[in-house]
């Protein structure tokens, strides 16, 4: 009686995951750069240029920072054969206090950066999520992914540019 249920059991495992697989194949996935299609939509465009205005003035600022500490270092580099060992051992000193200086002044930066894009990314976030759910609806996809975290896909299952060309003509529409 044992075997019996147990072989019952079996068979039932057997077209209950035949069931399953047949449904999977029925699903529809694609694949979507969220963050190509919020930065290459005309609907983001204005904000991200008045994101980069921000950025271009602080990023001008690093980069001559960055300059000037080339600068001091070729300079340190030629006068250390003429220094003593301790006047060496101080300007080495204070360099490095400029470089890490220099370091946590563009880790803030990109910290802020950072922080920025995430931000614009949330405002756009229900335009795009508005635009992907009536994709969703129309192609009756199943599953959309993230294609940066994608492996493989076949280049019909990018919707990225779909999405692009839907929020364009939202764009074009709120532009009237």
């Amino acid at each position: 009686m044992h075997y019996l249920s147990l072989a019952f059991l079996s068979v039932l495992l057997v077209f209950s995951t035949n069931s399953y697989a047949s449904e999977n194949v029925m699903q529809k996935v694609a694949v979507l750069d969220w963050m190509e299609a919020v930065m290459s939509s005309k609907i983001s465009a204005p904000k991200i240029k008045e994101f980069k205005d921000s950025m271009e003035k602080q990023q001008a600022e690093l980069l001559e920072r960055k300059t000037q500490l080339e600068k001091e270092q070729s300079a340190l580099t030629k006068n250390l054969k003429f220094m003593t060992e301790k006047e060496a051992e101080t300007e080495q000193k204070k360099f490095m206090l400029k470089v890490q200086e220099y370091n946590l002044l563009a880790q803030e930066f990109q910290k802020h950066k950072m922080q920025q894009e995430q931000a614009l990314v949330e405002q756009m976030r229900p335009k795009v999520d508005a635009v992907i759910a009536d994709i969703i609806e129309e192609f009756k996809y199943t599953l959309v992914l993230n294609k940066p975290m994608v492996v493989f896909s076949k280049p019909e299952d990018n919707i990225t540019e779909l999405v692009i060309k839907r929020l364009d003509a939202v764009y074009a529409k709120s532009a009237k």
